[in-house]
């Protein structure tokens, strides 16, 4: 009875330790160790645990609150069900959060068999540095006058990598010229990899040196460490454009494993956490059994961009000189998950995880391995922009790609990016080694314009704005491009212009987000040679390229695109 008593006691400690989430920048999935007691607390020196247990954060319903939750948990074959706590707060310490006071929470397991008062220790858990420490605190109701305390605590670094994104618009350091780190590859056995575990003989024969394992902070370079390090290979390094600035870009190469030159290990780069799986060798042809990848996971992200932008050089080995290089991003919303997925490399039986916001499930794609595919009510991709760059490209290259909405309404929670060196969703066999992919500037985008401008049922020229007849509001019609953008206009009855100013939806972040469009209108006798009264910011108009034209716009300007007042204006 007793094991049956610890079995349910460790179903119910992870369950209820294993997700927690906070404010926007600390949602996510967290790769935890999980401890469990049972009727004593955990001592802080404890090194027995459960490696590798997911806990994920998950915004709450109301402002600083998260909902700590564990899905569809198992336990040996025992399924508990759903184990959840809602609305949990969080409270600003620092550089991180600490868990405020919250009730317990009665939770029913196992189709009822089990009752529990579940909450989270607010004095000891926190998140900090993208690490969830959390106690959270059990009493396992046996009858009305026996109950038991189980002690459960998990701590891990969150999936996808440990900085939130800064802003709620932008993309954590867009142009990689912030701070690089040690990247730590993850996989479901050793969950990331410690390079302080292999030995300085071992750096000495290998063919990557650890100095090589390194990516921009914020992003997850797809190196791989092979069987415990054996086949480690590096597929991204930092490229200097100039060192005084400075500025950085991010190569990424398809390179061959050092111990087995036939497998060819893709180049990419994602904002979620990278993986890759080989289930042994066929050894009559060499071949990897069972070999997938990818990326899962991803960053808090709640804003509607319109394209994602980046510019790139383009190469290519002698091994397949037409493979393309892919540009994916996508938003989602709720929670997947697929379970059983191998997520290692072994020479068997690669030990299998649940895996939550796989690339392919959130995308609607066929998996080749992992068991069945679930994900909750409020799940749904929200938009996804993909793009695959064919042929060379020696010098940089701009390249924007729109995101395409699946409706207009929903707000996505997650946002991943992954751009890769290879035809990301292709035969993994295709893959060319030494093909690469140089990338900078990578940004979202969001559009400040207007696609059309009608008068009166009549289509304007947007190069030449000018109308007739008196300005009468109800006759004016125009479609905006730009998800989010705000627009608002403003009539001088001196000089019968109107402005149109188009908002960005990241303004706030970007106060040059922002093209006015004036329209000059006359009386009802013939345009009206009146002079614009120029804005209070107005300092003088200049072109594009900065030459200062005149100190108003008026009537008399070319037609054509001027700042004025350190904003765009179309005339």
């Amino acid at each position: 009875m007793k094991k049956f008593l610890l079995l349910i006691a460790a179903a119910l400690i992870s369950c209820a330790t294993t997700w927690a989430q906070g404010v926007a920048s600390v949602v996510g999935t967290y790769n935890c160790n999980l401890y469990l007691s049972l009727g004593t607390p955990i001592p802080d020196n404890s090194t027995d645990f459960l490696p590798n247990m997911p806990v994920t954060l998950e915004k709450g319903s109301t402002d600083g609150t998260v909902n700590f939750a564990i899905y569809n948990l198992t336990i040996q074959e025992m399924q508990l069900g759903d184990i959840k706590l809602n609305d949990v707060p969080l409270v600003a310490d620092g550089d991180g959060y600490k868990f405020g006071e919250n009730q317990p929470v009665r939770l029913s397991l196992m189709s009822g068999m089990i009752q529990a008062d579940v909450n989270i220790n607010a004095e000891t858990s926190y998140v900090k540095n993208g690490t969830l420490y959390a106690d959270v605190d059990i009493v396992w109701i046996q009858d009305a006058s026996s109950t038991t305390p189980i002690y459960v605590r998990v701590t891990g670094p969150k999936q996808g990598g440990t900085t939130p994104t800064a802003s709620a618009f932008a993309l954590p350091n867009p142009g990689f010229n912030g701070q690089w780190v040690e990247s730590h590859p993850w996989d479901s056995a050793n969950g990331y990899f410690d390079w302080d575990t292999l030995t300085d003989e071992f750096w000495e024969a290998a063919a990557y040196k650890r100095a090589q394992f390194i990516q921009p902070e914020g992003w997850v370079v797809a190196h791989v460490t092979g069987m415990n390090g054996l086949g480690a290979t590096a597929v991204g390094s930092c490229e200097t454009l100039d060192a005084n600035k400075p500025d950085y870009a991010l190569t990424l190469t398809n390179n061959p494993n050092p111990y087995m030159d036939s497998q060819i290990v893709p180049g990419y780069v994602s904002l979620g956490t990278t993986w890759a799986t080989i289930d042994g060798i066929d050894w009559a042809t060499g071949a990897p059994k069972d070999a997938d990848g990818g990326a899962f996971g991803g960053v808090a992200f709640t804003a509607q961009p319109d394209a994602i932008s980046l510019r790139y050089k383009r190469s290519h080995g002698e091994a397949n000189p037409t493979e393309r290089a892919s540009v994916i991003a996508y938003t989602w919303k709720g929670t997947y998950q697929q379970a059983n997925v191998p997520a290692q490399t072994a020479l068997a039986s690669p030990v299998q995880i649940t895996m939550y916001g796989r690339d392919r499930n959130i995308l609607g794609l066929e998996t080749t391995v992992g068991g069945e595919v679930t994900k909750s009510a409020d799940a749904q991709l929200v938009a996804k922009a993909e793009y695959y760059i064919e042929g060379d490209a020696a010098d940089w290259q701009q390249l924007e790609v729109p995101f395409v909405y699946t409706d207009g309404a929903t707000t996505p929670d997650s946002l991943n990016v992954i751009i890769s060196a290879n035809d990301y969703f292709a035969d993994r066999s295709l893959m060319g080694a030494g093909n690469s992919l140089t990338i900078d500037d990578v940004q979202l985008v969001y559009w400040h314009e207007l696609s059309s401008i009608s008068y009166d049922g009549k289509e304007l020229d947007l190069n030449d704005l000018n109308v007739d007849e008196a300005y009468d509001a109800a006759k004016l019609a125009y479609t905006i491009k730009g998800r989010g953008a705000k627009v608002t206009t403003s009539y001088d009855e001196a000089s019968h212009q109107l402005t149109i100013t188009v908002e960005a939806q990241n303004v706030a972040e970007d106060p040059k987000a922002v093209t006015n469009y004036v329209i000059q209108f006359g009386t009802e006798t013939g345009i009206n040679d009146a002079t614009a009264t120029p804005s209070t910011k107005s300092k003088g108009v200049y072109t594009l390229s900065g030459v200062r034209v005149a100190d108003q716009l008026t009537p008399a300007l070319p037609k054509g695109v001027y700042i004025v007042g350190g904003r765009k204006v179309v005339k």
